[in-house]
């Protein structure tokens, strides 16, 4: 490996859907140096391939058979199909995005001998909310996986902490020269561990000081700060009158997300500001089923549902508070951009959420699954401007203070790959020992 030349780096993510992980990977892409690195995304169809698809610099790989969903035989071809993707570009470097395609893809890159492995984890695929033979299987695999990786990226301290209270990626070393038979040793000791998921790993870490983090925070760009949206214009485009409160949410309208409780929260703000309009943007598999709750709870006048839209930021302008009702999240983007444009924040914490809405200064957090509290939090505000528009301000002055800004993000990234790659460069490299 020649650090004076262009170093060669494949991004691996699920899907290119619009999301927080799919938005941070691109502009992760779009940032990087082009005369420094040679870059390619491994991918499945989406709503932002068309983005993708005209990045200069970027090769684009389509693989559709890696899908969020868990299927043996799919999942299996998937691996072959990286497998062979990267045997042809032999990258320096693979970032994985995403739990299926951080997990299919690192192992395909260590079978594959590439030097340097990264995994970014914008959310961990395991939660309370699953049965716990699903739970402590997806621990599993991402303590095994953690072997093989150079340097697991968190998004939030939040994440970090989740990470060590599960044992994973407890040691802060690559096992580069892992033989077959010392990894079916590693692969066993963990089986052995899978009854006893709740050891105290978070006070062993702290103990030896050593695990494979680095806590690396989102960062957008710095334009949303010059914005300038006509409101009026773009609410006239929703059909919303001016004047009218309008409370919003954007996220893909999926169960993590619980868009049901957005709906429930609104019918209760509803009965104390009947002209409040709700926005949703986003698209998902619980559209239908929130179209008929919609239409259950006669709220169809009330509720516009966007889809997918490229001027989410110019739509996020004309709310008046932004709403999120997820129940788990590695850190939002969304609320960096609600921040940035001055919105107040009402949202169910989700242990990230703390970092970045500090409650009853830029915003109010409630507890999971609580929409009735969410409704009460949201109505306050519309009822009280002054408290509103200051929260609003908070949060803008946070989202500066902090510098969550997309330049500071890519220079820490850098940083990271450049010293894993001078790490590397003295280890000389490896394989797999087969």
């Amino acid at each position: 490996m020649n650090l004076n030349q262009r170093q060669k780096i494949v991004f691996i993510l699920t899907k290119l859907e619009l999301g927080g992980a799919q938005k941070h990977a691109l502009d992760l892409i779009k940032g990087l140096d082009k005369d420094r690195f040679e870059v390619s995304l491994i991918t499945s169809d989406g709503f932002l391939y068309r983005e993708a698809e005209g990045l200069t610099g970027l090769r684009l790989v389509i693989i559709k058979s890696l899908k969020r969903e868990i299927n043996i035989i799919s999942d299996l071809r998937t691996f072959f199909k990286i497998y062979c993707v990267l045997q042809h570009l032999k990258p320096d470097i693979v970032h994985t995005h995403s739990s299926k395609a951080g997990l299919i893809g690192r192992w395909a890159a260590w079978f594959s001998g590439v030097p340097v492995i990264i995994h970014t984890i914008h959310g961990f695929g395991f939660n309370e909310y699953q049965k716990v033979a699903i739970r402590k299987l997806y621990i599993f695999l991402e303590r095994i996986t953690a072997f093989i990786t150079d340097r697991l990226i968190a998004v939030s301290d939040n994440t970090l902490r989740q990470g060590l209270e599960a044992g994973i990626g407890l040691d802060n070393y690559r096992q580069k020269k892992l033989s077959v038979t010392l990894l079916l040793v590693s692969i066993g000791r963990e089986l052995l561990r899978i009854p006893l998921l709740n050891g105290d790993y978070l006070r062993k870490s702290e103990e030896k000081k050593s695990h494979k983090y680095t806590v690396i925070k989102y960062g957008i760009s710095k334009d949303i700060l010059l914005t300038k949206t006509d409101t009026s214009l773009k609410k006239k485009e929703l059909g919303i009158k001016d004047g009218v409160p309008v409370v919003g949410m954007v996220s893909c309208l999926k169960p993590q997300k619980s868009p049901t409780d957005f709906i429930k929260s609104a019918s209760i703000i509803l009965k104390e500001l009947p002209d409040a309009r709700f926005v949703l943007v986003g698209d998902g598999v619980m559209k239908s089923r929130l179209v008929k709750l919609i239409d259950k709870l006669g709220m169809s006048n009330k509720v516009i549902l966007t889809g997918f839209r490229r001027d989410a930021i110019e739509i996020i302008s004309t709310f008046d508070v932004f709403v999120l009702t997820s129940l788990w999240e590695g850190l939002p983007i969304v609320f960096l951009e609600a921040m940035a444009l001055s919105k107040p924040i009402v949202a169910m914490d989700t242990g990230s959420s703390a970092e970045l809405v500090k409650d009853g200064v830029n915003g109010y957090l409630v507890n999971s699954k609580d929409y009735i509290a969410l409704a009460d939090k949201v109505t306050f505000l519309l009822k009280n401007r002054d408290v509103l528009n200051g929260m609003g301000l908070n949060g803008r002055h946070i989202f500066n203070e902090n510098q969550f800004f997309l330049e500071k993000m890519l220079k820490q990234i850098y940083c990271l790959y450049d010293s894993l790659l001078i790490d590397t460069q003295k280890s000389q490299g490896f394989r797999p020992i087969l």
